[in-house]
């Protein structure tokens, strides 16, 4: 071991000075990211090297050394580990997620557990998730979707999908479907009663705010009870168009309890658990 020891320290210099490069930071903040990367290198399943890799792609993905520091580095290793994956793609999942969702540094850890969830509950991979995130993140976002309900609600159709990206691109669809787009659209959520006599859309609370995507889970499977396989096919794909479809059979087939209990069971898994268990077998 002695041997590689000074390569290992060469390689690990090196890492450094492409984060210097990148982030050009205070030398209290570089003193600070190399503690982290040695402290991350004695407490993970990654080298010190590795964990200043996954910090200089962090910097190149627009993040402030404040932000590595106060949890987004931590973050990115554990779910590089806990779904398998390598440092750069949990690089990119964690910044993307940020900026879609929001989220700060100081939640990162919860969402990380969120992600890591969704790879357990559901046939999807992080790469999957990847994908479902860039095809339907930004417009669920913009639509006040709850970073939690984006991903019960992913893992919730992954059943019905080939992979994520079709899911994404799915979901969104529907997101965008809640509000009729057509007049054939409004006659069909009429007839099944989301927009009521009133005028209002039942997607919508009074404020126009979306509902929960577990209430919208609800009433899409209140809304379709009673149809004919025949009946329910043709009013889906009047309102949502024959992509969008899908994700609304899957919600529907989940409903307000489904998609409550599945969302209860993504929010118990531990990605830092999960990584030991990943570990373990691969040892």
């Amino acid at each position: 071991a002695s041997i590689s020891m000074p390569a290992a320290a060469a390689d690990f210099e090196s890492q450094l000075s492409g984060i210097q490069a990148v982030l050009a930071p205070t030398r209290e903040e570089m003193e600070a990211l190399r503690q982290t990367a040695l402290n991350l290198g004695s407490t993970t399943a990654f080298s010190a090297s590795e964990a200043a890799a996954g910090i200089e792609m962090l910097a190149r993905n627009g993040l402030s050394a404040a932000e590595i520091l106060g949890g987004a580095a931590e973050a990115s290793l554990a779910l590089a580990a806990a779904t398998g994956t390598d440092l750069s793609t949990a690089a990119d999942v964690a910044t993307d997620v940020m900026a879609i969702f929001g989220i700060t540094a100081g939640q990162m850890s919860e969402a990380i557990n969120g992600i890591t969830g969704v790879t357990v509950t559901s046939k999807f991979t992080i790469d999957d998730f990847r994908l479902a995130l860039a095809q339907a993140g930004g417009v669920a976002s913009a639509m006040g979707v709850e970073f939690d309900d984006f991903n019960t609600a992913i893992a919730g159709i992954s059943p019905l999908f080939a992979s994520g990206s079709d899911a994404g691109t799915s979901f969104k669809t529907l997101l965008q479907r809640l509000v009729p787009a057509s007049g054939a659209a409004e006659r069909a959520m009429r007839d099944l009663g989301i927009i009521t006599e009133d005028g209002s859309n039942r997607f919508f609370d009074a404020q126009g705010n979306l509902r929960g995507m577990d209430e919208i889970a609800g009433i899409l499977q209140e809304s379709l009870s009673g149809l004919s396989e025949e009946q329910r096919n043709a009013a889906l794909a009047t309102i949502f168009g024959t992509d969008a479809m899908r994700a609304a059979v899957g919600l529907a087939r989940l409903g307000t309890e489904g998609f409550r209990e599945l969302q209860a069971q993504i929010g118990q898994v531990d990605a830092q658990q999960q990584a030991t268990t990943r570990l373990q077998n691969f040892n």
